[in-house]
């Protein structure tokens, strides 16, 4: 959808519109978000900024954008001085080159706040989503990543399965 202005993202009840072109600057889609590594500038805050280098620099963050419209779905409004917690990936203005980071203590706080639209029956649903959920799990004592027997899909996992070690990958 090609919004208006410098909109980059626009949320009507459930349903999540994001610009076409970034507002002319164009998605950085990352190929692997769980690790951030295109945005290698060393932190402040919740936010990673991309260097000069790094493909995302002069693009907005796609999965921050999406991040930020879900949560008004959630019922989370642009933080206000006084007002009540929100999470940082709620503020109204994302520059070129960075991605907000929901951290691990804005998520324990966010478990911890009651949802807006907490009667919204779409509030389980993408609460749930948020969570990341591993397609398999190791559930072998010993043995070799490549065994089947070794994970809980008696498959070996492929490259678009997120897994879960218990472990902590020590393995021999």
């Amino acid at each position: 959808m090609d919004l208006p202005g410098r909109l980059l993202g626009q949320t009507d009840g459930t349903v999540v519109s994001v610009d076409i072109d970034a507002a002319g600057y164009g998605w950085y889609i990352d190929p692997s978000p769980s690790d951030d590594l295109e945005f290698d500038v060393p932190p402040t805050g919740a936010s990673l900024t991309a260097s000069s280098l790094s493909p995302a620099h002069t693009h907005m963050d796609l999965l921050t954008a999406v991040e930020h419209e879900l949560g008004h779905v959630l019922g989370f409004d642009h933080p206000e001085p006084g007002g009540p917690w929100t999470p940082a990936v709620m503020g109204e203005a994302l520059p070129a080159g960075v991605r907000i980071l929901v951290t691990p203590s804005s998520e324990q706080l966010l478990a911890q706040t009651p949802l807006p639209v907490s009667s919204s029956p779409v509030t389980g649903a993408i609460s749930g989503a948020l969570t990341i959920a591993p397609t398999v799990t190791w559930v072998g004592n010993n043995g070799f990543w490549d065994v089947a027997s070794n994970w809980s899909t008696g498959v070996v996992p492929g490259a678009n399965d997120d897994i879960l070690d218990r472990h902590g990958g020590r393995h021999q």
